[in-house]
C-alpha cells in the first residue's frame, strides 16, 4: 500500500511539474527521469529541429524531480533565447572534439578519407602536419591562443615558423577557430639563403668522393636537381640516350615526372646511367626517413654541404641558362610560385654575371 501511495504522490508531483513547463516535458522511464523537447539539430545531424529525449541522470523520486525540473526550466530559457547548446548533453561518438588530441585524431581521419595511404603521402603527412602537432600537449583544449603561443616559440622568418603556421592554420580552420596565423608566417624563407657551389666546385667535390655509390648519388643530385629521397626511386633507362631523360617514380612527393640534366656533359662524363645505390634500407620507410640518410651519407664522404645545395644550384643554373622557369619548375616538381619565392633568392652576383655574359655573347 505504501509503494502504491508513493507512486501516486510522485505521479501527482510529476504532473504539477510538467504543468509549469511549456517547451520541455519531464518523462519517467522505469526509475529514471528524462526530458523531452523539440531541439535544434545535433552537430553534424542535418539542419532541422528534432524531437529528442535527454537523460537527466536523476531517479524518479522527489529530489530527482526537483533537479529535473530545474534542468527543464534552464533548457526552456535557452530555447526561448535560441541559445541551446548540445555540448553538455553529447556523449561518446557524438561528443564534439575539444582537446588537441581529439581534434588531431578527427583531422587525421578526415585527411586520409580523400587520399591513398601510400608511403609518399604518409611522408607528406608527417612532414607537413604530424611534426607540428607533436609539439602540442594532446590533453589541452585546442584554442587559438595555444596554437599561437607554440608558433611564437619559433624564430620569425624561418622554415619552421612557416610549417607551424601552415599546420596550425589548417587544424584551426577544421575546428572552426578563427585565426590570423598567415600573418605570423610573413617573410618566412627570406633568410634561408645558401652559399651555392659553382659548377667547377661541384665537379671537384664529386672527384673527391671515394665511394662509388655516394659519388653516383652526388652526381645525380647535381645533374638533375633531385630531392634527397628521389635518388632511391628512379628509372634511369633513358639516361644513356640523348637528351638524357630521367624518370622519377610515382611514389615520391610530387609523383611521377621527367627531368633533363642542365649540365649534359656531367651525364655523359660521369656515366650516370651506371648507378650503384648506397646500402640504405628503404623498404617500408617514408620518403622523409629515406631522404634523411642522404646528407649524412655525403658528409661521411667529406662533402660539407646538404643535398639541397645541389638542388638549389640546379634551379639557379636553369635561370642562368635562360630556360623558362615554368619548364624548370616542372622538372623540379614544384609550382612556379615556389620556384620564384624559394629559389630565386639564391641567385648570386656570380650568376648574374654569367647570365649577362650569355645574353651579350656574339
Amino acid at each position: 500500500m505504501n509503494l502504491i501511495y508513493r507512486m501516486h504522490n510522485f505521479g501527482e508531483a510529476l504532473g504539477k511539474a510538467n504543468a509549469a513547463l511549456d517547451r520541455v516535458q519531464i518523462r519517467q522511464k522505469g526509475d529514471r527521469l528524462y526530458l523531452r523537447a523539440t531541439l535544434p539539430p545535433k552537430p553534424g545531424d542535418g539542419d532541422k529541429p528534432k524531437r529528442c529525449e535527454l537523460s537527466t541522470g536523476y531517479g524518479a523520486h522527489a529530489e530527482g524531480l526537483r533537479f529535473a525540473k530545474a534542468k527543464a526550466l534552464e533548457i526552456e530559457g535557452q530555447l526561448i533565447r535560441e541559445k541551446f547548446d548540445w555540448t553538455p548533453w553529447l556523449k561518446g561518438k557524438h561528443k564534439p572534439a575539444e582537446t588537441v588530441g581529439e581534434w588531431v585524431s578527427k583531422f587525421e581521419n578526415n585527411y586520409w578519407e580523400s587520399r591513398e595511404r601510400s608511403l609518399a603521402k604518409l611522408s607528406t603527412w608527417e612532414a607537413s602536419y604530424k611534426e607540428a602537432f607533436d609539439r602540442l600537449n594532446p590533453s589541452k583544449p585546442l584554442t587559438e591562443e595555444l596554437l599561437k603561443t607554440e608558433i611564437l616559440k619559433s624564430k620569425p622568418e624561418t622554415r619552421t615558423r612557416q610549417k607551424l603556421c601552415f599546420a596550425y592554420g589548417a587544424i584551426a580552420r577544421f575546428a572552426g577557430i578563427e585565426n590570423k596565423f598567415a600573418e605570423l608566417a610573413a617573410g618566412c624563407g627570406a633568410k634561408i639563403q645558401r652559399d651555392l657551389p659553382s659548377d667547377l666546385e661541384i665537379e671537384a667535390m664529386r672527384e673527391s668522393i671515394g665511394n662509388p655509390a655516394w659519388q653516383w648519388v652526388f652526381g645525380m643530385l647535381a645533374a638533375y636537381g633531385l630531392r634527397p629521397h628521389e635518388i632511391f626511386k628512379l628509372d634511369c633507362s633513358e639516361v644513356n640516350a640523348e637528351p638524357g631523360w630521367l624518370r622519377v617514380l610515382p611514389d615520391t612527393k610530387t609523383k611521377e615526372r621527367l627531368i633533363l640534366p642542365l649540365m649534359p656533359k656531367w651525364r655523359s662524363e660521369w656515366q650516370l646511367w651506371n648507378g650503384v645505390l648506397p646500402n640504405t634500407q628503404t623498404e617500408g620507410r617514408t620518403n622523409q626517413n629515406i631522404g634523411a640518410k642522404v646528407t649524412p651519407g655525403l658528409r661521411g664522404q667529406g662533402i660539407d654541404l646538404t643535398a639541397y645545395h645541389l638542388r638549389d644550384a640546379y634551379a639557379v643554373r636553369g635561370s642562368v641558362l635562360g630556360i623558362d622557369p615554368a619548364i624548370v619548375s616542372r622538372w623540379m616538381g614544384h609550382s612556379l610560385k615556389i620556384h620564384f619565392d624559394k629559389y630565386h633568392q639564391h641567385i648570386s652576383k656570380r650568376d648574374f654575371e654569367e647570365a649577362w655574359k650569355r645574353a651579350t655573347r656574339h
